[in-house]
């Protein structure tokens, strides 16, 4: 299984950095690798905003109605799309979560995230797998049909 962050990112810091998703996802690995450097941790938190968990836990119950193989346990929740789970971890300033196929979050996970927040970006956690969830109509860009997805 791979293993994937979810930053839920500032507006501002989003719009600067739409093409220059590299810089970000080494920014966040950079974090991952070095948790107590002070310095790191005052940049994520400039750059991050804080999840709003408890929100995100009632879209997942109400979700629940509509997909009922999602199970919730504090703040770890099994999301599944066609019987393979997704494992998700609620963190402050991110999401952990764990899939063989990034399509299985794309269909169970990625959806109930849109809707709360619109600049996600999604870093791997040691391999080279980033880019942006959100619709490039946030981004006010041109072309609304480019795939952001590295």
């Amino acid at each position: 299984m791979k293993t994937y962050s979810i930053f839920r990112v500032k507006k501002e810091i989003a719009m600067y950095y739409v093409h220059q998703g590299d810089l970000l996802h080494r920014f966040f690995s950079d974090c991952a690798e070095h948790p107590n450097d002070p310095i790191l941790q005052k940049q994520f938190n400039y750059v991050t905003h804080s999840m709003p968990i408890d929100l995100l836990q009632e879209q997942m119950n109400v979700h629940q109605h509509h997909q009922p193989l999602i199970s919730n346990e504090n703040k770890h929740i099994i999301a599944q799309a066609d019987h393979v789970p997704v494992h998700v971890n609620l963190l402050d300033r991110q999401i952990i979560f764990q899939c063989d196929m990034l399509h299985e979050a794309e269909t169970s996970l990625f959806p109930l995230l849109q809707s709360l927040q619109p600049f996600l970006f999604v870093s791997g956690l040691n391999h080279d797998n980033y880019g942006w969830m959100s619709s490039p109509y946030y981004f006010k860009l041109d072309y609304p049909k480019q795939i952001l997805y590295s």
